[in-house]
């Protein structure tokens, strides 16, 4: 086996290692939305839960006024008498009641509040994690493209009809003209983990552009492009 192909086997490995970091990332982030979801869920039983207590409060001080105006009827108590033994029963019964559903109906509130917040804070933490394995993927896939490139030489293992073509991956770029087919823009420039060599391509993001059939995904952060597709060739400047 040619230093090329090695090269490409050896860059193949490294981004079945860079995907696995990025779907253990995707695992994390689903975990956290699952647990999002369950802190909405606890929060909206928590918050019925408070407005039954306040709609009980409510029946129970309906029932004591009620017993008691019964009672004070029976009694042949004057009820538009202010003071009557009756009356200030009910007002306190009434102040009673009162206090005891705003607490219920402020905790109802809360528990919404604070689930949302919880939730907000899950969500959160699992675009953090899938954006943390993104760059370590990004990073092994960088460090594994250099290793190769220090063992095997500039070209990585590319060929006239594939090469990395994310503008992230390059440096020193130099627009030198324009494919008469495609009409798309031609550039010379080197790899950031190979400053030497120069090479002559195309530029992923503007190919997606016109001919989104000729890229190639890694799952990753960055593109290939499938240079056969387009009918332009992809080599190393000698």
């Amino acid at each position: 086996m040619g230093g090329a192909a090695v090269a490409a086997a050896a860059i193949g490995g490294t981004l079945l290692s860079a995907k696995a970091t990025m779907d253990a990332g995707k695992a994390q982030q689903h975990m956290y939305n699952v647990q999002a979801k369950q802190a909405e869920i606890k929060g909206r039983q928590d918050a019925l839960a408070y407005k039954e207590q306040a709609n009980q409060v409510l029946r129970e001080r309906n029932r004591l006024m009620a017993s008691a105006m019964a009672k004070g009827g029976a009694s042949g108590f004057n009820f538009t008498e202010a003071g009557s033994p009756t009356d200030i029963a009910n007002i306190q019964s009434r102040y009673n009641a009162v206090k005891d559903f705003t607490i219920a109906r402020d905790n109802a509130t809360m528990a919404t509040s604070m689930a949302s917040y919880n939730a907000a804070s899950l969500r959160t933490a699992g675009k953090n994690a899938r954006n943390a394995a993104k760059t370590a993927a990004f990073g092994q896939v960088l460090s594994g493209i250099g290793q190769a490139g220090m063992s095997y030489g500039g070209n990585m293992g590319f060929t006239g009809t594939t090469g990395f073509s994310d503008r992230r991956l390059k440096q020193d770029i130099v627009r030198i003209g324009t494919d008469e087919k495609t009409l798309l823009p031609i550039y010379e420039f080197s790899y950031i983990w190979n400053p030497i060599d120069r090479f002559i391509g195309v530029m992923a993001d503007e190919v997606e552009k016109l001919f989104p059939q000729a890229i190639i995904n890694t799952d990753l952060t960055f593109q290939a492009v499938n240079y056969e597709l387009l009918g332009i060739e992809f080599r190393k400047v000698v």
